[in-house]
């Protein structure tokens, strides 16, 4: 079955969480090639099995390279302890037939995170669907072109156009938040998890780039501020870890950071010159609970390293 055929008939299975981006209609698939809503606008699925549901011209500095080395790391296992700590947290009660979950990852990139979780939790008798959105168009025709048993849609992540309280679980891991968005997708008792960098997050690279912000340290402090802002009772854990790398390892890792924008013209040299055998990986999982009674939010925060 070609890929557009395969996301066409997810899509129809669960049409009715989303709206249209236009007038906020209802949306159906039809004859297997996209989206229409009840006031004619259409919206097609590209021939890699993703939707594109923006509405005009949109920018992102993420680019194909990036999203293809982050691809292969994550790929390469390098942040299975995180995924197994993401389990951990998402799995329902145990019974004969658990309900299905609906998992939204919010800011998705190249949808590894997302199709690894939701993988897993399937082979552990949890079914699921996985809706990814993100705003850049390569890191969606990544995810489409590889993972084909979740969703993938190209959406402006502060007005997804998605119907209330669709999702039982929502994942924002290294990536900006919209808050007043989040608490408007999940369920009354639904469960956010926020991923941020730790403080110690690929140290071996902020060395050397040289990225560090009037000579202190990196400090994801104000962003945790935020989010304990939004979920009073929330709770954190800190997950550190390190992966092995030779050279080639080093340079895909190296790729995959937004860190490398920002180094100097003889970072590269100085970084294969120290001889790093190791990548410190270190990351805060934050977790929230969607209340029935609180109002929305309209906060966003954004980061600088994704």
């Amino acid at each position: 079955m070609k890929k557009r055929e395969k996301s066409a008939r997810l899509m129809t299975a669960h049409q009715a969480i989303f709206h249209c981006p236009v007038c906020r209609g209802e949306m159906s698939v039809r004859e297997a090639s996209g989206m229409v809503c009840t006031q004619g606008h259409r919206f097609d699925i590209a021939r890699q099995g993703y939707i594109n549901l923006t509405v005009g011209p949109v920018r992102s500095s993420y680019g194909k390279d990036l999203f293809d080395a982050r691809q292969n790391v994550i790929q390469s296992g390098a942040f299975d302890p995180l995924h197994a700590e993401l389990i951990s947290r998402i799995e329902g009660p145990a019974g004969d037939q658990p309900a299905p979950r609906y998992l939204l990852d919010a800011g998705c990139g190249e949808g590894s995170h997302l199709a690894a979780v939701c993988r897993q939790l399937e082979d552990r008798g949890q079914p699921v669907l996985g809706l990814g959105l993100d705003l850049a168009k390569s890191g969606i025709q990544a995810a489409a072109r590889e993972y084909g048993d979740c969703l993938w849609a190209v959406a402006d992540l502060a007005d997804p156009p998605l119907r209330d309280a669709s999702f039982d679980v929502l994942l924002n891991i290294l990536s900006p938040a919209s808050y007043g968005t989040f608490r408007r997708l999940l369920r009354p008792g639904g469960t956010i998890l926020k991923v941020v960098p730790g403080e110690e997050h690929l140290r071996e690279l902020r060395e050397e780039y040289d990225t560090l912000k009037d000579g202190g340290a990196y400090s994801n402090r104000e962003t945790v501020h935020l989010f304990s802002r939004q979920y009073p009772d929330f709770r954190q854990e800190l997950m550190t870890w390190t992966v092995p790398v030779d050279d080639e390892r080093l340079a895909v890792i190296a790729r995959m950071s937004p860190l490398s924008w920002h180094r100097t013209p003889d970072a590269g040299e100085r970084l294969f010159k120290r001889g790093i055998r190791d990548i410190t990986f270190s990351v805060v999982v934050l977790e929230g609970q969607a209340g029935p009674d609180r109002e929305p939010s309209v906060v966003s925060e954004r980061l600088e390293e994704k």
